[in-house]
Order: structure tokens, then C-alpha cells, then sequence
């Protein structure tokens, strides 16, 4: 009997140290993964401010932005109906969201050109980078918002983001042009070694 007594002591003990580990595993894992949760990058994009009179084609402007922008951020990216045209208005949203890094832009009108700029920086103003697009109509933005986001997100010229799929009816014959030269470059290159 006393012999049974000591084997469920010993029992006893190897479960409880077995729990005890179990519970220092699964603190370890909660401990990485709230790290990670708080680690993880954060861009805010801005709903675009517009002077065109056009509220509802801005507003559609800012969602298809913001899920070209999501396509190619490797972090959490998250729209915010608020229009910023500014940095300290984009800043104020972005302390305001806790975000890493902002996005703000701007629809102007000129004429018959739809001018759009957007700007992306950190939240503390920092490693700012701003470019420039423009259309002379509206069904373009689509194509527009795609070629912005690449444009920013690897803070790259307009020009060197430019590609079949996101270009607007001006640039197609600017792209084939840019293609005909790299050809004619290689083929100078083949002739020349």
C-alpha cells in the first residue's frame, strides 16, 4: 500500500511538472506572438482630397487606391474616410491611428486634366516620398491608382512603373516607344560583343 501511495505521488508530481511546461510553452507562444502583433507595420492611406466637385468618384478614387496599395504592402493597410490634401493633416490621423506610415493625396482639376499626387511617409514626417500622375479623364483612375501604389510603395518614378496593366491612354505610346528602345539597345549590345 505504502508502495502505491509513493507511485501516485510520483504521478502527481510528473503531471504537474508536465503541466508546468505546457503552460511555459504556451506563454511563450502568446509572448511571441503578441511581439509580432505589435511589430507589425501599419500604413494608413487617406481618403483623397478633391476640388473637382466629384465627392463620390474621390471617395471610389481612395477605395481603389487603397486596395492597389494593399496588393503590394507587406504590412496591415486601412482606408480612413477622412480626406487629407497635407501633411499635418496626415500626420494628426496618423498619431491619431497609431499607424507606422501615412498615405495622403489630391484630385485637382485643371482644365480638362484630372491632376492626382499622393504622398507616403512615416508617422513622424520622415522618409517622405511624393509623385505625380495625370488624365485627362475619369474612367483612367482605375489604372492610375494601380500604377500610384507601386510608384509608392517601392518609391520609384511614375516612369519606371509603368507597364501594360496599369498605364492610361497617353502611355501606350510612350511605353512602346520605351520598349523599341531596349530592344534596339540589345540589339547594339549583341552586335558590339
Amino acid at each position: 500500500m505504502h508502495n502505491d501511495i509513493n507511485n501516485n505521488k510520483k504521478y502527481i508530481i510528473n503531471q504537474l511538472e508536465r503541466s508546468y511546461d505546457m503552460n511555459r510553452i504556451i506563454m511563450g507562444y502568446f509572448i511571441v506572438f503578441s511581439m509580432a502583433v505589435v511589430n507589425a507595420q501599419m500604413l494608413l492611406v487617406c481618403e483623397p482630397l478633391s476640388d473637382t466637385g466629384i465627392i463620390r468618384e474621390t471617395q471610389v478614387v481612395g477605395k481603389l487606391f487603397t486596395s492597389a496599395v494593399q496588393s503590394r504592402y507587406s504590412g496591415n493597410v486601412y482606408y480612413i474616410n477622412q480626406a487629407c490634401g497635407d501633411k499635418e493633416c496626415a500626420l494628426t490621423v496618423a498619431a491619431e491611428k497609431n499607424s507606422n506610415e501615412v498615405i495622403f493625396s489630391l484630385i485637382i482639376r485643371l482644365g480638362n486634366k484630372f491632376i492626382f499626387t499622393a504622398t507616403i511617409m512615416n508617422n513622424d514626417g520622415s522618409n517622405m516620398f511624393s509623385q505625380k500622375l495625370t488624365t485627362d479623364r475619369i474612367e483612367d483612375f482605375e489604372q492610375l491608382c494601380d500604377r500610384m501604389a507601386e510608384t509608392l510603395i517601392k518609391k520609384k518614378n511614375v516612369e519606371e512603373t509603368s507597364d501594360l496593366d496599369n498605364c492610361i491612354s497617353g502611355d501606350i505610346t510612350i511605353l512602346f516607344e520605351k520598349k523599341e528602345k531596349q530592344k534596339k539597345r540589345k540589339r547594339k549590345l549583341l552586335v558590339i560583343s
